[in-house]
C-alpha cells in the first residue's frame, strides 16, 4: 500500500511531509520505492513541528513501543489512516495510530485498539475485541475472537470464533487457531519427515 497513491490526504485536506526511520535502512527503503515526497532522516533526529501528525508503518511490536515512546516524548501526535479502500462496519471502534491496508475487514461491534497494522485482505470479523501493537499479515479472526497487545499473526494464520490469544504470541503463516493461545506463546507447524517407501522386490 502507499499513502501517497489514494485519495485520504486530499479528502481529509492533508498532505504527507515526508518519511522518518528508525535507522540508516530506511533511507534505502526511500530511494527504492521511489516515493515524492521527501526523506526527513531518523526519528530521533527530527525536530516535531506543531501540526505534524505520524503513522507508523513498523511490523515489529516492539519497535513500534519503542518509537511511539520516543515520538510521545518529543510531544508527538498520532493518528489512524484507513485506506479508503477498506470496509469498516460502522459500529466497529478504532483505536489511534492504526494502519489499515486497502481491502480489509473490520466486521460490526469490534474494538481494534491502538496502533495495530493490518495488511491487505486481512479480515477481523464482528464481534470480536483486539488489544494494541499487533500485527495481523493477511490474516482471518473469525467472530468473538479476543487478542492481547504485542502479538505477531503471519500470513493467512485463522482462528475458529470464540477464541482467546494472549499477548506477546507469535503465529506462524498458515497456523489455524482452535485453541486459546496463552501470553509469550508460539504456534507453529511440526513437519514430519518425509518416508521414502520402497516396494518389495519380486522374488
Amino acid at each position: 500500500m502507499s499513502l501517497t497513491s489514494c485519495n485520504w490526504l486530499s479528502a481529509n485536506d492533508a498532505r504527507l511531509k515526508g518519511f522518518l526511520a528508525s535507522d540508516e535502512a530506511g533511507i534505502e527503503h526511500w530511494k527504492e520505492y521511489k516515493y515524492e515526497q521527501p526523506w526527513l532522516g531518523l526519528f530521533q533526529d527530527y525536530k516535531i513541528e506543531k501540526d505534524d501528525y505520524f503513522v507508523l508503518g513498523l511490523g515489529s511490536p516492539e519497535s513500534k513501543r519503542r518509537v511511539v515512546e520516543q515520538i510521545r516524548s518529543r510531544g508527538g501526535q498520532f493518528i489512524s489512516f484507513i485506506h479508503p479502500g477498506a470496509a469498516i462496519a460502522k459500529t466497529a471502534k478504532i483505536g489511534e495510530g492504526c494502519l489499515i491496508y486497502d481491502q480489509t475487514i473490520v466486521g460490526a461491534n469490534t474494538v481494534l485498539g491502538d496502533f495495530n497494522l493490518m495488511t491487505t485482505q486481512s479480515l477481523i470479523s464482528h464481534d470480536c475485541h483486539i488489544g494494541s501493537f499487533n500485527f495481523f499479515s493477511t490474516c482471518l479472526l473469525c467472530g468473538y475472537t479476543h487478542v492481547g497487545d504485542d502479538n505477531y499473526f503471519g500470513v493467512r494464520v485463522t482462528t475458529m470464533p470464540s477464541i482467546n490469544i494472549g499477548s506477546r504470541t507469535k503465529i506462524h503463516a498458515g497456523m489455524i487457531v482452535d485453541k486459546d493461545v496463552p501470553d509469550d506463546s508460539t504456534l507453529f507447524y511440526k513437519y514430519k519427515e518425509k518416508i521414502l517407501a520402497i516396494p518389495k522386490m519380486e522374488e
